[in-house]
């Protein structure tokens, strides 16, 4: 691409991006220090009346430092014109919700690695990079001989790794190498509530532009009816609905999620691990916990949206 093309791109992104023009709103530090503690688990709704509740708390104790004079019913208002806030009609028992955009979520996961920059090359990232990289290498191989040749090296330097645990002879971490990892681990699950609005954003596009087919004598309308008639779920079968449907399945799998609880359990029981930061302890213990109650709603939502499209 060359520097016009570029240019001109980001010109685009800069003037269309509602995540850029959050960051630069007069009152961002107040937008997105709500967005961060309402909705601590990124895409989960609230009532838009207990929202607003405390926000007029929360105004008071705002006033010194920052200017809002008007009601917080009038702010979110404006941002969910602004595509920060996503305002629903929600159900009889909660009336209407607000969630966090996708956007607002990317502009927060931004300046949140900002304000905890990363200052080093850690060396358990590029282990992460590395393993990542054999376990892509070997399950794209279809060479059986070469496969099985990977598999036993594995097997090779696990067997090893255990005649070494017997005797002792093991890398103990120190606290700062156990911080280092599990900053880590916490950077690389930073991205996953924008994910999870994203793919929600993705669904509920998808489930609009169907009926407007299924309304439309001309176009695909008599293709798509066959297809839900036949029992294709369009929701499921998109590439949303196939990606979130394999992070879903291997996150809900029992087994899987018993060994996760089991780890985390071990790192903040060891001695290196009980000197972990209190913020970092309290979010590594509740890591795949949030994952699973928000990824439990976008499944609801997909399961919702592709019946609510069969019964339309």
């Amino acid at each position: 691409m060359s520097v016009e093309a570029r240019a001109l791109s980001l010109r685009r992104l800069l003037h269309d991006s509602a995540a850029v023009r959050l960051l630069a709103a007069d009152n961002a530090p107040v937008i997105l220090a709500l967005i961060a503690e309402y909705f601590p688990r990124g895409t989960r709704a609230r009532p838009a009346a207990e929202v607003y509740e405390l926000m007029v708390t929360d105004f008071e104790v705002l006033a010194s430092e920052f200017s809002m004079p008007r009601t917080p019913q009038s702010y979110c208002n404006d941002w969910v014109k602004a595509g920060w806030l996503v305002r629903k009609s929600g159900k009889s028992s909660r009336g209407e919700t607000l969630e966090p955009s996708e956007e607002a979520l990317s502009a927060l996961e931004a300046v949140e690695r900002w304000e905890t920059p990363v200052t080093t090359v850690t060396a358990s990232r590029v282990e992460s990079i590395g393993s990542a990289l054999q376990r892509l290498a070997r399950d794209t191989n279809e060479d059986i001989s070469s496969r099985v040749a990977s598999l036993e090296a594995e097997r090779d330097r696990i067997d090893r790794e255990i005649e070494k645990a017997h005797l002792g002879q093991f890398e103990r971490l120190t606290a700062a190498e156990t911080e280092e990892r599990v900053q880590d681990v916490l950077n690389m699950a930073m991205a996953v509530p924008s994910d999870f609005a994203r793919v929600r954003h993705e669904l509920e596009a998808l489930n609009h532009r169907l009926r407007r087919q299924l309304l439309d004598p001309e176009g695909y309308r008599g293709e798509v009816l066959e297809e839900i008639f036949s029992g294709v779920d369009h929701i499921a079968e998109s590439d949303a609905g196939r990606s979130f449907r394999g992070f879903y399945s291997y996150l809900m799998d029992r087994e899987r999620s018993a060994w996760l609880d089991q780890w985390i359990k071990q790192v903040l029981e060891s001695e290196v691990g009980q000197e972990l930061a209190p913020e970092n302890r309290r979010h590594l213990r509740n890591l795949f916990r949030d994952m699973e109650e928000t990824s439990f709603e976008v499944n609801q939502t997909m399961t919702g949206l592709a019946r609510s499209l069969r019964n339309y």
